[in-house]
C-alpha cells in the first residue's frame, strides 16, 4: 500500500484538471494497471521473502501465527489499492453517486466481521473478498 498508494494520489488531481478541460485520457487505466501489477509483485514478494524476514523480526512463539497469516493479508492488500485508485477517480470526476456504496460496503463489512472472526485468516479472506467485489463493482461505475 505504500508503494502503490500515491499513484492514486498524483492521479487524482490530474483526472480533476482533465475533467475541467474535457481532455480525453487514459490515465486510469495505466494508474489501475500499474497499481495492481506494484501491488501484485509486493504481494507475491512479501509471500516469498517473509519466512525469510519474519524470524528476524519477531519472536519464535509469533513465527507461525505471522506466516500463516501474512499471504492472506499481501493478498487483501491488493484488491484494496486498485479499489482506491478507481474511488479517486470517481471522487475526481465528481461521481458522488459511490457514496452510498462505500457507506453500504463498510456496514457489510462490520455485519460480515461480526459474523466471520473465528481466525485471522478469515477476516482477512472476508475482508479480500468484499474488496474485491467493490474493486469490480467501481470499474462497471
Amino acid at each position: 500500500m505504500w508503494l502503490v498508494g500515491p499513484l492514486a494520489s498524483v492521479m487524482f488531481p490530474r483526472i480533476v484538471h482533465s475533467k475541467a478541460k474535457s481532455e480525453k485520457t487514459n490515465l486510469v487505466t495505466l494508474v489501475v494497471i500499474g497499481t495492481a501489477l506494484l501491488a501484485g509483485l509486493g504481494a507475491v514478494g512479501l509471500t516469498v521473502l517473509g519466512p525469510f524476514i519474519v524470524p528476524l523480526v519477531y519472536g519464535k512463539d509469533f513465527v507461525p501465527d505471522a506466516l500463516r497469516v501474512l499471504p492472506w493479508y499481501a493478498g487483501a492488500m491488493v484488491p484494496l489499492a486498485v479499489a482506491n485508485v478507481l474511488l479517486s477517480n470517481l471522487l475526481a470526476k465528481s461521481s458522488f453517486k459511490v457514496v452510498a456504496p462505500v457507506c453500504l460496503l463498510a456496514a457489510t463489512y462490520g455485519f460480515a466481521l461480526t459474523r466471520l472472526h473465528s481466525t485471522p485468516v478469515m477476516v482477512l479472506q472476508t475482508l479480500g473478498g468484499g474488496e474485491f467485489t467493490f474493486a469490480a463493482d467501481l470499474r462497471l461505475v
